[in-house]
């Protein structure tokens, strides 16, 4: 199910966006695009737009449809194209066969739409690839409808899942009432970001954490080895990632009187609700996703790890240190060799940790209309001076008030080489201004002032000469 193209027209800042994915070059590694650009310049407009295909409920893409004219196409390898646009759109969107129509739509609104509709809003299309069936479709239901230890589910197995996620997610207060199987639909929201709560007071993560913990010990009890290894396994799994990104000891810990989750961090136990928000939000999406990935049955016995998934991304960066920015790709591309991978960040610790990446910059017109600029390469070897300038366009070095005072130098100092009178005198006062602010404008000026005062010197002594 890799994403190849995404046609976007009529939504959010976009009147038309055409954008083609260009596959990594690394087998071993998830294919890594990062979606660069301003505030307000569509980043999350696509990320919602690609995760509508995969999610039966509304990802909020239907709500920046600013016309009945507009659309969401998506092209996958194999020549499978999948589509949404509003109710009410009078024919399919282009590339799709003339004979398609709306293979289902969403579930009643949870605000009131712009069209006035409060039911059917978004409509789906799909076109088949080469001797394939309607895929998304089925995907939805599934997703929607899915239950563990459903009967009907019984005999239920998925080859690919797709995940969102933001770096605004976190772990609230909770208070466990014991071991519970969970009986809720854990795919209906997993390509919503954020995702709503569904009114339950505990983390679907926490009380996985405790039944899995329960379980490994129950099985340690009864000397079922490989029950043991497997259900302690799965939760190593996150307290490994969370500790490579972190540096730091990590573990879950379970309590039985009272039955509670906590943190270890290098041997301190600590309640998860008052851990830095950082932390809260690491654990909040990473340990969602291996959870479930854990807890669904896939179709064959390729190693979890292996597994085909897609992952929307939205400013993961949030909340997190840039020591801790400059990790979590490299370890998500890692851990994740058949994932694809979509980010939008604005990051430069983000955008240049990522190796065999593509990197998608995103710009707004005078008129305020959205666009993509050329495609570029992975950024991994290039400072973050470098990353800045060319990638995000700030070619600012310094906070605003020095670039400020560095502009009124540089006018200084071009005044004071036409010798114009009274320039030599404040480029001096300048320079002891910007002086006071530290060592490394210091260094700035000091030259310029004495390159000045050399020419000076030089145009004066050629006169008396």
């Amino acid at each position: 199910m890799r994403i190849e193209r995404l046609i976007l027209e009529a939504a959010g800042c976009f009147d038309d966006l055409d954008i083609q994915f260009q596959p990594g070059r690394d087998p071993k590694k998830a294919d890594i695009h990062l979606l660069v650009g301003p505030n307000g310049s569509g980043k999350s407009t696509i990320l919602m737009a690609m995760a509508q295909v995969f999610s039966g409920l509304s990802t909020g893409i239907d709500k920046r449809f600013y016309n009945r004219s507009g659309y969401a196409l998506i092209e996958f390898a194999g020549g499978h194209i999948a589509a949404v646009a509003p109710v009410g759109r009078e024919t399919p969107p282009p590339y799709i066969s003339n004979t398609s129509v709306p293979q289902t739509t969403l579930l009643k609104s949870p605000y009131d739409h712009p069209y006035g509709s409060d039911t059917d809003y978004l409509a789906f299309y799909e076109y088949p690839g080469k001797n394939e069936d309607s895929i998304f479709s089925k995907y939805r239901m599934l997703t929607m409808y899915y239950k563990l230890f459903d009967t009907k589910h019984k005999d239920t197995r998925f080859s690919h899942l797709a995940f969102a996620y933001g770096g605004q997610r976190s772990v609230d207060t909770f208070s466990l009432d014991g071991i519970i199987d969970q009986q809720d639909t854990p795919l209906a929201s997993a390509c919503l970001n954020p995702k709503p709560d569904f009114n339950s007071k505990v983390p679907p993560l926490i009380q996985w954490i405790a039944n899995t913990s329960a379980k490994a010990a129950f099985a340690k009890d009864q000397s079922d080895e490989s029950g043991h290894a497997r259900y302690r396994g799965a939760i190593v799994r996150i307290e490994q990632v969370i500790s490579e990104i972190t540096s730091r000891k990590f573990a879950f810990v379970l309590s039985y009187e009272p039955i509670n989750v906590k943190a270890s961090i290098d041997g301190e136990q600590l309640p998860i609700e008052v851990l830095p928000d950082g932390l809260k939000s690491l654990i909040s999406w990473i340990g969602d996703l291996l959870m479930h990935m854990d807890r669904i049955p896939w179709i064959d016995d390729t190693p979890l790890l292996d597994r085909q998934i897609t992952l929307f991304l939205d400013e993961i960066e949030v909340h997190l240190h840039p020591a801790w920015q400059r990790k979590i790709l490299p370890v998500v591309q890692d851990l994740f060799p058949n994932a694809q991978v979509f980010v939008s960040t604005h990051s430069p610790f983000i955008i240049a940790s990522a190796d065999d990446a593509w990197i998608y910059p995103l710009y707004l017109d005078e008129q305020g209309r959205g666009h993509v600029g050329e495609t570029l390469p992975s950024m991994v070897g290039n400072s973050y001076a470098t990353v800045l300038r060319d990638v995000l366009g700030i070619e600012a070095e310094f906070a605003p008030q020095v670039d400020e005072k560095l502009r009124v130098f540089y006018a200084l100092r071009d005044k004071a080489l036409q010798r114009e009178p009274g320039a030599i005198e404040e480029l001096q006062a300048k320079g002891r201004e910007l002086a006071g602010f530290g060592e490394e404008v210091l260094a700035i000026v000091r030259p310029e002032l004495r390159q000045v005062e050399r020419r000076l010197a030089g145009a004066v002594a050629e006169t008396v000469g």
